[in-house]
């Protein structure tokens, strides 16, 4: 009996200490999970009462070179739906398509899906789809507040800014290139829930104020864009044209000032839009340039130590090469029988071109075209670059021919006015440069680009004679006279080349691509400006076409920038006259560097400075200054000690004389204004 009681106690102690033992680990295990954390608890508590949101954050602003907004950043509404949470899909869905319209499967298929607890419905809603949707009252309905694009100019510079996706992300041009710039982190939001799944929080404005990406600045002026576009506008109404570009660099540091092509879109709107209306054509597109060109075979000859008062045969408007014949574009217009390389640049001979070639040869051709950037991408930043097209030599006769007055041999509009610029800075070709400045919001930190000097093409005796020779195209029996501006030397050239077609080969028939191209002040320059219109319907000549064009743009320019007009005086009249006679016909003597620059200002007869002889220290001509303000006119005339008079305010709309007069110091100015 003692033994069995033993066995009975020690049973009961067994059973204690084993419900003991139990209750302290249940009571551990409670404290374990009471007081220290639990990842797989947090996340199943994270899971049921909590949704995470990722958001963009404010992207960084697009600015042009005078602190100007281009694209910003605004609060925006958005609308999503929790399905979990939606009583009635059909329904809703069926109110939804009838708002958007949009078909109401679309809809549908989200709120059915009772496993998502968040789906967009509408990113960007207006404030009119605001006020409808909270109208219904339906539950699982809600917005949240978000970032969306905004172009203040809304068509202007389109192709260049190029546009935002729905998130953020850039998909066309500069918004493209820089978009890990202008973007940064995206950030995490969680909304708390309640029990019942129900949103506790939903305004997280403070949550996306933060600029993440860092703001730009461009080289871009906005006036001067707009005034380029207006022109460009008015070119294809005159002309009825298919389309046209134009670019405004500056002629020393080669930052682009204005970009444009025509016709152009709603940055805004940009899913209205087609693919090709978005193409920054001035970069991406390569053409035939035409005459142009006709300038880099002169620079060839010249390199060669070829004379430039040496003359060629026009051969009566018609040069036959191996059974090719070579035509003058005027065919109704003859040249007399010989002309010199100045001649052949300001009456645009294709004749006297195409024998400069032929004696330059293929090779001195296109080494001199390669110095001056045709065949390779100018490194501008901005996307999709095209290189151009330029053969290797050999080349056959006729495509030496053809080459040098601009067909053969294409470019973009980019890569012929950098050639200019080399031209008009003293004999630099740079790297274009699109983008001034990357500022870091946060500290001003900031990144300055700079043009880069990519090699020295000319002497800046060379750029001196050649900015001479190509003021002759502007002269009165120039095929430029139309670019002129009264007051202001232009030097230029004229370009008519006919379409590629691309498609059959061969040449568009009637189908043509008009340019000018220039610099201003000619003597000093300060804009390089190229202007092309394609297709025109009406005269599709340069010269009463685009130079008119030029013209107008350039005279806005330079008013715009405050430059005065050419001040005459005894000095600026070259006292040292020597006539063709005199130049020695050598060539090596005559090369490029060894000319005198006041003999070829004789030699090339320049455009008169003045008409008059009689003091020219006191008199100038007046500058066409309407559409200026005070400020801005006063800016221009600072320097002349003129008797002002001022009638009204607002934008300058006459002046008494009218610009284009020659008026004296002591002569009264009356200035009308108005607003």
């Amino acid at each position: 009996m003692v033994f069995r009681s033993e066995v009975i106690n020690f049973r009961i102690s067994f059973v204690i200490f084993t419900f003991v033992l139990l209750w302290l680990s249940l009571y551990l295990r409670s404290a374990y999970l009471q007081l220290l954390p639990q990842e797989r608890l947090s996340q199943l508590q994270n899971k049921l009462f909590e949704r995470t949101v990722l958001l963009k954050p404010r992207r960084g602003t697009i600015y042009d070179r005078n602190n100007k907004e281009l694209a910003i950043s605004i609060p925006s509404q958005s609308l999503f739906a929790d399905p979990k949470q939606m009583n009635q899909p059909y329904y809703v869905s069926k109110k939804l398509a009838e708002l958007f319209q949009k078909p109401k499967k679309s809809y549908l298929k989200k709120l059915l899906n009772k496993k998502r607890r968040f789906v967009w419905i509408k990113r960007h809603v207006t404030e009119k789809e605001l006020q409808t949707v909270k109208s219904w009252k339906l539950k699982g309905l809600y917005f949240l507040k978000e970032n969306k694009r905004f172009y203040s100019n809304e068509k202007s510079l389109s192709q260049v800014l190029g546009f935002t996706g729905l998130e953020g992300q850039g998909l066309e041009g500069l918004e493209k290139k820089y978009n890990e710039v202008l973007t940064g982190e995206d950030q995490k939001v969680f909304i708390q829930r309640d029990a019942k799944g129900r949103p506790l929080f939903m305004d997280f404005s403070p949550f996306i104020t933060k600029v993440s990406g860092y703001d730009i600045y461009l080289t871009i002026d906005s006036d001067l864009q707009f005034y380029l576009e207006k022109a460009l506008k008015k070119g294809i109404q005159r002309s009825q044209a298919h389309s046209a570009m134009g670019l405004i660099v500056s002629a020393q540091n080669s930052e682009i000032l204005a970009m444009a092509n025509l016709p152009n879109y709603n940055l805004n709107k940009a899913h209205l839009s087609s693919s090709k209306l978005r193409r920054n054509r001035t970069v991406t597109d390569i053409f035939e340039p035409g005459s142009t060109m006709k300038i880099f075979t002169l620079i060839s000859a010249l390199k060669k130590g070829i004379s430039p008062t040496k003359v060629y045969s026009t051969h009566e408007g018609k040069l036959e090469i191996n059974s090719h014949i070579i035509k003058e574009a005027h065919t109704k217009k003859t040249f007399k029988p010989f002309l010199n390389m100045s001649e052949i640049l300001s009456l645009s001979s294709n004749v006297g071109s195409s024998s400069m070639a032929l004696e330059i040869g293929d090779k001195a051709l296109r080494n001199t075209l390669i110095e001056f950037g045709f065949g390779k991408k100018t490194g501008v930043d901005f996307p999709g670059e095209a290189s151009g097209l330029l053969k290797k030599t050999p080349w056959k006769d006729i495509e030496t021919a053809t080459i040098s007055f601009g067909h053969g041999i294409a470019g973009t509009a980019l890569q012929v006015v950098n050639s200019f610029t080399a031209i008009a800075n003293g004999g630099f070709l740079k790297k274009p440069i699109l983008v001034k400045k990357i500022k870091n919001p946060y500290t001003g930190e900031e990144k300055i680009f700079k043009s880069q000097n990519l090699r020295q093409v000319l002497t800046e005796k060379q750029s001196q004679t050649l900015s001479l020779m190509l003021t002759t195209v502007t002269e009165k029996h120039g095929t430029g006279f139309a670019a002129r501006v009264p007051g202001y030397f232009v030097a230029g050239k004229t370009g008519t080349a006919q379409k590629v077609d691309l498609e059959n080969r061969g040449y568009k028939k009637g189908v043509y691509i008009s340019s000018f191209i220039g610099f201003i002040p000619a003597h000093k320059p300060r804009f390089v400006i190229y202007l092309v219109i394609d297709d025109a319907k009406n005269s599709f000549y340069s010269s009463q076409l685009v130079a008119p064009l030029f013209s107008e743009v350039a005279s806005y320019a330079v008013r715009q920038a405050g430059l005065s007009p050419a001040v005459l005086k005894r000095e600026n009249i070259l006292s040292e006259r020597k006539t063709a006679g005199e130049l020695k016909s050598n060539s090596q003597e005559n090369s490029l560097d060894k000319i005198p620059f006041n003999s070829l200002q004789s030699v090339l007869k320049p455009p008169s400075l003045s008409p008059h002889s009689s003091d020219l220290a006191l008199s100038f001509k007046m500058p066409d200054l309407r559409g200026l303000s005070l400020r801005q006119v006063l800016n221009q005339l600072k320097n002349q000690n003129l008797k002002l008079y001022i009638k009204g305010s607002g934008i300058l709309v006459q002046s008494k004389p009218s610009h284009g007069k020659w008026i004296s110091k002591d002569q009264d100015i009356t200035l009308i204004f108005s607003l």
